[in-house]
């Protein structure tokens, strides 16, 4: 049986007894605990024994005279998610069905706010079939593969867009402005935060479109997709920034 001090001898000394770097430690313990979570999804393992390293872990940290330790990212849970969801639905506006569909993009898929605002009109109809590729950090293109469980708010922008696209010319952006032109991102920030507080989410020390993506990323691991694929749809560069996601919702 694996346990706590086993994984401790793991992650910080080889067999020579030379201590690791903690670079080394934080791999090997990555590694270790993608080992438990694909044993467990074969059903060839119970739990696993890194989730127990790390709360262990975390109470050392907290105790008298031992350092803080680092504060989880903020997420919204199921409820909220849908109770978000739910009233952005209530404004029966031009803005109001584009901020649904972009608020409901943005939890499917966790990509960032400058992201979203640089989608083509073409990356509407991706989205509705479960992928989408967009331009990053460094000017790097990644493919992300999502379940689109909020399609409809998507589909319904996409019949209000098409209807007001034949009376002005539109930028060819997935979300525009009323105007048709491109959108900046604090017009996104001050969208979301407000129908963050029309639906009483105000608890939150984040908002924006830092929390939808916080919230994506806790999703998807809770949903069961694989570490790897996450960190490939928030365009990580680590295995170390995306498991900070893990056990944040519940299944």
């Amino acid at each position: 049986e694996f346990s706590v001090p086993h994984i401790r001898k793991f992650i910080s000394s080889s067999r020579d007894g030379k201590q690791y770097a903690r670079s080394t430690s934080n791999s090997r313990l990555v590694v270790l605990e993608l080992i438990f979570t694909y044993l467990q999804e074969i059903n060839d393992c119970n739990e696993n024994p890194v989730v127990y390293y790390r709360e262990a872990k975390v109470k050392k940290r907290g105790g008298a005279g031992g350092r803080v330790a680092s504060r989880l990212p903020e997420c919204l849970s199921w409820a909220e998610q849908e109770r978000l969801l739910h009233k952005s639905m209530s404004d029966d506006t031009f803005t109001g069905y584009r901020n649904s569909a972009l608020v409901a993009l943005m939890l499917d898929t966790g990509i960032r706010t400058q992201e979203a605002i640089d989608l083509p009109l073409a990356a509407g109809d991706l989205y509705l079939k479960g992928r989408l590729r967009v331009i990053g950090k460094g000017n790097k293109e990644r493919l992300i593969q999502f379940e689109p469980a909020n399609r409809e708010y998507m589909t319904s922008w996409l019949k209000k867009r098409h209807l007001q696209s034949a009376k002005k010319t539109f930028e060819d952006r997935l979300f525009v402005s009323e105007r048709g032109g491109m959108m900046f991102q604090q017009t996104v920030y001050y969208a979301i935060n407000k129908m963050l507080k029309q639906s009483n989410i105000t608890s939150k020390q984040q908002n924006g479109g830092h929390l939808l993506r916080h919230t994506a990323a806790s999703a998807m691991l809770a949903k069961g997709m694989a570490l790897m694929q996450v960190k490939e749809n928030l365009g990580h560069s680590t295995l170390l920034t995306t498991e900070k996601y893990l056990h944040l919702l519940e299944a």
